[in-house]
């Protein structure tokens, strides 16, 4: 049996005190009884339990209320994101759906696809944390490395991994890297003669400009 008694008022009665409980899955038995006061006939206070899902299990519940909060999601925003190289960095935002009494947390981190830490961005990881009640959401900046090679759209991957006290929408998206340099280009000065059986005369200078990406 549980009960939660609230303050005594005139004539022995007063509003019914309220429970919470946390946990993702619990289960109650036996009589709740959640009435005011010595005579326990005024109004029953809040039972609440945050986050989750309940099992009564033949639980009676008198002149309380029972409120069950939803189970948060942690999910990211505005994905997936394009960077331009020389963009100095991208900004990655995650959202909590709901506000709860537990602290919810996720841990974040990046990995390589078409795209190399060091070379086209720097790698990170961390922890993100929403505080009983806080529903703002939360950033982390990854940094962008503007490389010197004419190269095609590559990509990276942002995860998030470990949540607790929420669920998981999706737990990866990707950020692609617009390159922003210029193709490099060959300047016949003097011209080249017209190739004949596989082979040409040079009868001026080859020069290029740009640089050409080494794989």
């Amino acid at each position: 049996t549980v009960r939660a008694v609230g303050a005594r008022g005139a004539g022995g009665d007063g509003a019914g005190g309220g429970i919470s409980l946390i946990g993702l899955n619990v289960t109650i038995a036996g009589t709740v009884d959640n009435r005011g006061g010595d005579n326990k006939t005024s109004n029953g206070g809040s039972i609440k339990i945050w986050p989750g899902t309940l099992n009564t299990n033949g639980a009676v519940f008198n002149y309380g209320q029972l409120f069950i909060a939803p189970t948060p999601s942690v999910s990211f925003i505005g994905e997936p994101y394009t960077v331009g190289e020389a963009g100095v960095s991208q900004l990655v935002t995650v959202a909590l759906s709901s506000a709860t009494v537990p602290t919810v947390s996720v841990r974040f981190g990046t990995s390589n696809g078409t795209a190399a830490a060091g070379s086209d961005y720097f790698a990170t990881n961390g922890i993100l944390t929403w505080s009983s009640g806080d529903t703002n959401s939360k950033t982390f900046y990854i940094v962008i490395s503007n490389d010197a090679p004419d190269e095609p759209t590559e990509r990276f991957y942002v995860t998030l991994s470990n949540v607790t006290w929420a669920t998981l929408v999706e737990t990866n998206t990707y950020v692609d890297i617009a390159d922003d340099d210029v193709p490099p280009t060959i300047n016949n000065d003097g011209g080249a003669s017209n190739v004949t059986s596989g082979a040409a005369t040079l009868n001026g200078n080859l020069t290029s400009t740009g640089t050409a990406p080494t794989y």
